[in-house]
């Protein structure tokens, strides 16, 4: 059952802010059952992976694949090398990183308000694209590996304000970018969670996350626009506050 509601409550943010299933998974996994940091940063990629399949699921109408894919080809290759350095890292550089990125994606998620309007990336020329696409990829492929925060925390950010792309298409796009790095990230760590992590506790967290996207798929369809937006940013903020406090305890 208590898998069941790290795949509900991981699934429930994920599907409406596109973040936060490590958000919400690495606390639950380390004071809930009792893991480690470092274990919990594996086992929230399972419930971010998982929340993000099905919450992709019923938003894919406004997927950039395009995107995706670029931003994925890229994490594929940063994840695998940041891999090899992770076991290296004291946990404590791990907590602060992962401490950092929370007050950075609070700082992007609500700065954009206050700013005005400026040329996005997508003004540049091909060449600066896909090296901004590559370290993009690249860096989001490490992070996830780190810490196990996906592409919400990081990618929506990026996206919203720096590719000029609305909220409503950044979800699903980061969605589908969140479920290729992390099957990556998990590909290269799977050392550390095979014969650790046992069926029916995945099974636990899938079904978390369907109840949680059918949820999410009654919200949006009945929601206004403007109120989805809203619930969006705040339940975002709220969790990163609330992810900060419990891993700086």
């Amino acid at each position: 059952m208590l898998w069941l509601f790290i795949g509900l409550t991981s699934g429930l943010v994920l599907g409406l802010t596109g973040a936060g299933g490590a958000i919400v998974s690495v606390p639950l996994f380390m004071h809930v059952l009792g893991k480690t940091f470092r274990e919990s940063t594996i086992l929230g990629l399972f419930a971010t992976l998982f929340g993000a399949v099905f919450s992709w699921a019923i938003q894919r109408k406004e997927t950039d694949v395009r995107k995706s894919l670029t931003f994925a080809a890229f994490a594929l290759v940063g994840s695998k090398a940041f891999s090899l350095i992770k076991p290296h890292l004291p946990e404590g550089w791990i907590r602060g990183l992962f401490a950092y990125l929370c007050i950075h994606a609070l700082w992007e998620l609500w700065r954009k308000k206050r700013r005005k309007a400026k040329a996005t990336v997508t003004d540049a020329s091909a060449s600066k694209m896909l090296v901004i696409y590559g370290l993009t990829g690249f860096g989001l492929g490490g992070l996830t590996v780190l810490t196990g925060l996906g592409g919400g925390v990081i990618l929506i950010p990026a996206l919203t304000n720096y590719f000029g792309m609305a909220l409503t298409q950044a979800v699903p796009t980061t969605l589908l970018t969140v479920i290729l790095s992390t099957m990556s990230s998990l590909l290269w760590q799977r050392g550390q969670w095979v014969g650790q992590v046992h069926t029916n506790e995945l099974l636990g967290l899938a079904g978390g996350c369907i109840l949680a996207a059918w949820g999410v798929r009654q919200i949006l369809k009945h929601a206004p626009e403007s109120f989805a937006q809203l619930l969006r940013r705040w339940t975002l903020s709220l969790l990163l506050v609330g992810c900060l406090i419990s891993i700086l305890n």
